[in-house]
């Protein structure tokens, strides 16, 4: 199964999690017909659920590129991308390519955290204080409840 690093539909959620639950039921040999809710598999295994790995990983990807040296072709890309005012077209007559996603990887990261982009580009130049933004985030608190 390939994930793809751009946001997901709905429905592609919907599969990756119902392929995520099958796996954990496989794993336990728990059966159809155990009736054994979502919720007491998350019990038992100790994972978290689908969206929250799929986002602290979105996270970490995002933090390690941009913790590469300013060199490095992906580093220089995605300050470009967070420097263009935050996503904003680059010309006023420019349309984003038919079947393209409406959404792109940086700023799925900054729904994530609930910042801009050059916020996020900025705190992810701190280790432990992107990986407190990550954890927050994949928590669920806004960033307004985060002591920065």
């Amino acid at each position: 199964m390939v994930l793809k690093l751009g946001t997901l539909t709905e429905q592609e959620w919907l599969k990756l999690q119902a392929f995520h639950m099958n796996c954990q039921r496989h794993i336990l040999d728990v059966k159809w017909y155990d009736f054994v809710t979502d919720e007491s598999m998350y019990t038992t295994t100790g994972l978290a659920d689908i969206r929250d790995i799929v986002q602290r990983r979105r996270l970490g990807l995002f933090r390690n590129v941009a913790y590469f040296d300013h060199d490095v072709p992906a580093t220089s890309f995605l300050a470009v991308c967070c420097d263009s005012k935050d996503f904003t077209p680059p010309d006023s007559t420019w349309r984003r390519p038919r079947g393209r996603p409406r959404h792109s990887w940086p700023r799925q990261v900054c729904r994530d955290t609930d910042m801009s982009a050059t916020d996020a580009l900025t705190l992810a130049q701190d280790q432990h204080l992107w990986r407190a933004v990550a954890t927050a985030s994949a928590l669920g608190t806004r960033r307004c409840d985060l002591q920065l």
